[in-house]
């Protein structure tokens, strides 16, 4: 006897409909590598502290040194992170065609300071093998962290001028931060006729209108100090630092143009000479650092080179002595300018005489 099917044995028409297979759960995403923090700005005005990296497992922790400040931070000029500057001159062709005619014009000077770069020095002597030697294109393209402008009457330079006093004019000299366009430093240089005339070539450097110091030429013992400009073309300038309300000389810097100082310095940053070496002594008269005048004239660059050395347009290596204050570095590229207008700046008696070189007061 045969059986109903009964109700749940029932088949629909074409029989159940199979399942469907269950979808496999897809994997699981792996979660990504903990980004490693981000070293925390330091304070402001701290240095920036050591950074570590996490190292294999078993191997011990490193740390990895700080950055190498740049002068420039943000709004902040940052001198005392620097082993030392470069002040290139910028060329005045204009000026230079107008005297090569016969105009007693003369430009405004304008300079760029640069970073030393790192690996670089100023040289202890004109003929050291491994100093840097930059042409004027590497010059012209070191990145700009400061600026130095001259500000001066144009009548007065062109009077002067037609005194062959040039070089011995009133100036003030800016100090701008590229980045800002703000001023940081001012130098205030009045018109003085010089050592040899028992009135010592001065300027006074401040920063934000707070007086940092004073840049002097050293005439004392004025016989002696005659006696080695004209005989041994050697001429001193002392770096005198504010310091509570006092003046204390810091440092004399030594300029020698001629063959018989430390160094043989005659027709140094010209195309027979690259390099004239200028000594930095500290206040007991040891030498603790150099400026280096360099001529520029590598990597084809020699015809440019020489005729910005015929119309006086300057490059100074300038190296810091290692315990300098940022005030103290502040007045040693002033005080390098204040050589640059002191002893390689025109006077005016070139068009007449058709000297070139370097002189003093």
């Amino acid at each position: 006897m045969a059986y109903a099917p009964q109700p749940w044995q029932q088949q629909p028409y074409g029989g159940y409909a199979q399942p469907a297979a269950y979808a496999q759960p897809a994997a699981y995403a792996q979660p990504a590598a903990y980004a490693q923090p981000a070293a925390y700005p330091p304070p402001l005005g701290q240095p920036a502290m050591y950074t570590t990296t996490t190292p294999p497992v078993g191997q011990p922790l490193m740390y990895a040194p700080p950055p190498q400040q740049t002068m420039v931070q943000g709004h902040n000029i940052n001198l005392e992170s620097l082993p030392g500057v470069v002040v290139y001159q910028h060329s005045q062709w204009l000026e230079a065609l107008a005297q090569a005619v016969g105009v007693p014009y003369e430009a405004v000077n304008k300079y760029k300071i640069a970073p030393l770069p790192p690996g670089k020095f100023a040289a202890r002597d004109p003929e050291q093998f491994n100093r840097w030697q930059p042409s004027i294109g590497e010059l012209k393209g070191m990145p700009e962290m400061m600026r130095a402008q001259e500000e001066s009457s144009c009548c007065h330079r062109i009077l002067m001028g037609l005194c062959g006093c040039l070089n011995l004019r009133e100036l003030t000299m800016h100090f701008i931060n590229p980045l800002t366009g703000e001023e940081r430093y001012r130098a205030q240089r009045p018109c003085k006729l010089g050592g040899c005339c028992c009135c010592p070539l001065e300027t006074q450097l401040s920063e934000m209108s707070v007086p940092l110091g004073k840049i002097m030429e050293d005439f004392d013992p004025y016989c002696g100090k005659c006696c080695e400009s004209a005989c041994c073309c050697t001429y001193y300038t002392k770096v005198y630092a504010n310091t509570q309300g006092r003046e204390d000389h810091r440092y004399t810097i030594r300029t020698n143009t001629a063959c018989c100082g430390r160094v043989n310095n005659c027709c140094g940053a010209t195309c027979c000479k690259n390099d004239l070496i200028i000594d930095i002594l500290d206040s007991r008269g040891q030498l603790v650092s150099t400026i280096q005048k360099t001529f520029g004239g590598g990597n084809g660059s020699c015809c440019e080179a020489w005729c910005r050395m015929n119309n006086r347009f300057d490059n100074y290596i300038v190296e810091f002595p290692p315990k300098a204050t940022a005030q103290e570095r502040a007045l040693l590229i002033m005080a390098t300018l204040h050589i640059d207008y002191q002893l390689f700046e025109k006077s005016g008696k070139e068009s007449s005489s058709g000297d070139t070189s370097g002189g003093g007061d």
